[in-house]
Order: C-alpha cells, then sequence, then structure tokens
C-alpha cells in the first residue's frame, strides 16, 4: 500500500462472496424448489434448452425471488399454476 493510504482495505475476495445474500438464497430455493418437483423439472428442462443449465437456474432462481415478493405485497399463498404459467 501506499503511504498515507493504509486505511483502505484491500479486496481479494472470490466474486461470489460480493454477491447479495439474498440472491444466493433464491438461487438455493430454486435447487430446493426442483428436488422432487417434476412440474419444476420440466419448466427448468424448457429453460434450460433455450439459455442453458447456469443461466436456466439463474432464470429461476430470479423468478422465484419475483414470486416471493409479490405473495408478501398482496398477501397471498403460492400458485404453482400462476408460477408455471409464464
Amino acid at each position: 500500500m501506499r503511504q498515507g493510504v493504509q486505511w483502505q482495505k484491500v479486496w481479494h475476495g472470490r466474486q461470489e462472496d460480493r454477491q447479495c445474500p439474498s440472491a444466493l438464497g433464491f438461487f438455493r430455493a430454486a435447487q430446493l424448489f426442483l428436488k422432487g418437483n417434476e412440474r419444476g423439472q420440466h419448466y427448468l428442462q424448457k429453460v434450460t434448452s433455450k439459455h442453458g443449465k447456469g443461466k436456466a437456474l439463474s432464470i429461476l432462481a430470479h423468478k422465484l425471488g419475483r414470486a416471493v415478493y409479490f405473495m408478501l405485497k398482496n398477501r397471498q399463498g403460492f400458485d404453482m399454476n400462476r408460477f408455471l404459467a409464464a
């Protein structure tokens, strides 16, 4: 470090360490959503054919995040038919 700038912290972490914790939570929630859920797996397979496996899982995690937001906002329960319709 340069002299006079000793208070600055140098970051040497990985990119995953700097991501938002809630984003990682929804990524894990997407993985759990797929476990034993045939309709969810079919949806992921459809998205995977278009975008690839990694991007498809990110799309599903983002979709789950939006669903949770609107469930909390509107005080409604989860509707699988509505979630997989789009």
